[in-house]
């Protein structure tokens, strides 16, 4: 960092020393003294304990996840990934084919079924994120007064992310996104790395390629991983055969190939059951909700104040694009991907599972603009500390407010346990959260406990529900369809919200008011053409005997029939 490159201008100098992870790549892995290797390896252990404590702590399960593991079971049953078995048309009602893929690979070789794995295989998806931010923190070159603090800053910046509700509550839930979450982290650091070679090449474009496979939304970055490669070539005079080891982007083609040719559709039945409009003014206020929540204002000043620092330093020129080319390129990525989930989406129906990605980025951030603007120890620490404490009340409250089943309610208000001087901005986030929740976004962990709660008492057991023959083609027609799907593997499901459902999926919304991923409704008579005969109570099950025989070909026509 003292010393420009030969034949760059000295402004040069100036802007490098300003910017985020500034010659990480370039230093020795580790170069602390034997006592410093010892404590920030007693950092690197304290944390793996503090995260498993998480993780148990907020451990759940959503009904959800079990969509996806029904897919899964027809593809272990020899039907492949079908909701239901033919005569029905293969569907694509799950969010992540990889999750699929790794849910099946472990119920095949452990004979583990994904209920009980999936949960575990993310907390192994956590631990890789928080040794990405260990390995990446160690890479550091630190400015000369914070040179011998190094445990203290992998500290504080695994503070952030450990004592922080969002990152802990998605080491769980049975769906993909501590999956994601690892994805996007490795891609963002890869994106970061100054030293780009061919071995670059091929962890840059894995990780995208992989994230495509994790989420629909991942292709925003396999789009900007080919962006970042053009803009690496350009600027740094590389040579355009290195794009050979670019070979994981194939994957893209060839998913969106099969994915045609299986189901029928260039993009998940999921998009087309979900995506109405643009939603703004849900996904500024659930945005809102996660800033006020997450003690965001500290963090916005010091970027305010960094990228004023920046501009002033001026000059982007060729040699600028040829070190930060890459990263800027990756940040952006990451920025659209945040404003496509606010302003397109509205949001998720889920508690700040889309954001959840962010929390890791921005302890990461945060810590590397202070130690360019302020790298004094107490300074640093100082802001660190206030940010930190700014991240706790609002989370841990709400969640002490809403742990106890047996006082369940759906949106709890929380301004009544602070203090008076910040009781006005707890009032504002409350009224936001019912707000959003309202709309069914931003539903909370305990509200998703309850839920499935209530789905098991109401359908049979797993044991039970196998016992239930195709014969017949008995069906149900349901909303919540995830426990139900996974108890009934033989039995039918017709998805009334049509997630899992390509005629509800295309029918135009008619409801008078927006309600997340549960805009679409039947078209008339659709449901009653499969006449659905199956019903549970308390965990019994009744099959009522049909007007007339349910056929195949009777199937068929009714997802044939033009129902608009």
């Amino acid at each position: 960092m003292g010393s420009s490159i030969r034949g760059e201008p000295p402004r040069l100098e100036a802007r490098q020393s300003l910017l985020p992870f500034a010659g990480m790549r370039n230093t020795p892995r580790y170069t602390t003294r034997h006592t410093e290797q010892m404590v920030t390896g007693l950092v690197v252990v304290l944390a793996c304990v503090v995260l498993y404590l998480g993780f148990q702590t907020f451990w759940f399960l959503c009904d959800d996840a079990y969509i996806a593991w029904r897919y899964v079971n027809n593809s272990v049953a020899g039907h492949g990934w079908v909701w239901n078995p033919p005569p029905f048309q293969p569907v694509e009602g799950y969010t992540s084919v990889l999750w699929v893929m790794v849910c099946e690979l472990a119920w095949r070789v452990t004979g583990v079924e994904p209920p009980v794995a999936a949960n575990w295989i993310c907390l192994g998806f956590g631990y890789g994120t928080m040794l990405l931010v260990c390995d990446l923190v160690l890479r550091w070159e630190l400015p000369e007064p914070l040179r011998h603090h190094r445990p203290a800053v992998l500290a504080v910046v695994l503070l952030a992310i450990l004592s922080n509700r969002t990152f802990l509550t998605w080491l769980s839930s049975g769906l993909e996104t501590a999956m994601f979450n690892f994805l996007l982290t490795w891609w963002v650091v890869e994106a970061l790395a100054s030293r780009r070679e061919w071995d670059w090449v091929l962890r840059w474009t894995m990780a995208a390629g992989l994230m495509a496979l994790a989420r629909p939304d991942g292709l925003l970055f396999c789009g900007a991983t080919a962006v970042g490669l053009t803009v690496h070539l350009w600027a740094d005079g590389a040579r355009w055969r290195r794009l050979a080891w670019a070979w994981p982007l194939l994957v893209v083609p060839a998913h969106l190939g099969w994915r045609f040719s299986f189901y029928g559709q260039w993009l998940p039945n999921t998009y087309y059951a979900k995506h109405v409009a643009a939603w703004p003014s849900s996904g500024l206020e659930y945005a809102a909700c996660f800033a006020i929540e997450n003690g965001l204002a500290v963090w916005l000043l010091v970027l305010g104040a960094f990228a004023w620092r920046l501009f002033r330093a001026g000059g982007f020129d060729r040699s600028w694009w040829r070190t930060w080319g890459v990263s800027v390129v990756g940040g952006a990525a990451v920025l659209a991907h945040f404003l496509y989930y606010t302003v397109d989406v509205g949001g998720d129906h889920f508690e700040y599972r889309v954001y959840s990605q962010l929390v890791p980025l921005l302890a990461l951030s945060l810590a590397s603009m202070l130690m360019r603007l302020s790298p004094q120890p107490r300074v640093f620490h100082g802001v660190f500390a206030t940010y930190v404490a700014l991240s706790l009340p609002i989370p841990w409250v709400h969640h002490a407010a809403t742990s106890d089943p047996a006082r369940y309610e759906t949106i709890v208000a929380i301004n009544d346990r602070f203090p008076e001087p910040v009781r006005p901005l707890v009032a504002v986030w409350d009224v936001l959260q019912y707000d959003i929740q309202f709309r069914g976004v931003g539903m909370r962990r305990h509200v998703h406990i309850e839920y499935l709660r209530q789905q098991r008492k109401r359908w049979p057991s797993r044991e039970d529900g196998l016992e239930v023959s195709s014969d017949g083609f008995p069906s149900v027609a349901r909303g919540g369809v995830g426990i139900p799907g996974w108890v009934m593997p033989n039995v039918f499901i017709i998805d009334r919200f049509g997630l899992n459902d390509r005629v509800i999926a295309h029918n135009p919304a008619t409801k008078p008011h927006r309600h997340m991923a549960h805009d679409r409704l039947p078209p008339e008579g659709y449901l009653e053409c499969f006449e659905p005969n199956v019903t549970s109570r308390r965990g019994q099950l009744t099959i009522e005997r049909r007007s007339r025989e349910m056929t195949a070909e009777r199937i068929e026509e009714c997802e044939r029939r033009d129902w608009y």
